[in-house]
């Protein structure tokens, strides 16, 4: 029988060691690794419920639908959309601002009596407000963009306020021209 040498049972050793420590690394890890895991299928499921949550949020508000019984007013107004309204909702509205049979907007007239003054205290002393009693809007707005019509306009002829609310961007607005037929 061949003897084994010193350096040969050390590389024995060494490799017999390493695989032992291998295994005992791995028998330790198992645990953390496995932890690690259930962590990881909580954290998908935190993520899965969160995205259901903002699907949910996105779907109340929704920019508001055009109603069955709106009438068209105008076509395409540049940087407007299409005008439509609900008859008993003129002339005041709610008119709402339709592009690609999509509502991006919403819009509201107020006479200078509608309009309350509004006076709140602050640090610097008292601030005015004009009130203007929008109903709750449930989407997300973009911007609002308020003009006043001295002579008024074809439909509401007095003096007032044009309130418009957008629910796209100002780039978006910017974009919107007749279609070409």
């Amino acid at each position: 029988m061949k003897k084994m040498t010193t350096g040969k049972i050390s590389a024995v050793l060494l490799v017999v060691g390493l695989i032992v420590g291998i295994a005992a690394g791995y028998l330790i890890t198992l645990p953390q690794v496995t932890g690690l895991q259930s962590e990881l299928n909580v954290a998908q499921d935190d993520l899965a419920r969160a995205q259901q949550q903002l699907e949910d949020l996105l779907a109340k508000t929704a920019a508001p639908k055009l109603p069955e019984d709106a009438v068209k007013l105008s076509e395409l107004v540049p940087m407007m959309g299409e005008h439509w309204a609900r008859p008993q909702d003129l002339p005041l509205g709610p008119i709402y601002l339709v592009h690609d049979e999509e509502v991006i907007g919403v819009e509201f007239m107020f006479t200078q009596e509608m309009m309350q003054e509004l006076t709140i205290p602050s640090p610097e002393g008292e601030e005015t407000f004009l009130a203007l009693g929008l109903p709750e809007l449930k989407t997300y707005v973009d911007h609002v963009t308020v003009e006043f019509l001295p002579q008024g306009h074809p439909g509401f002829e007095e003096p007032h306020y044009d309130v418009h609310i957008y629910f796209i961007t100002q780039e978006e607005r910017q974009e919107l021209v007749p279609h070409e037929h």
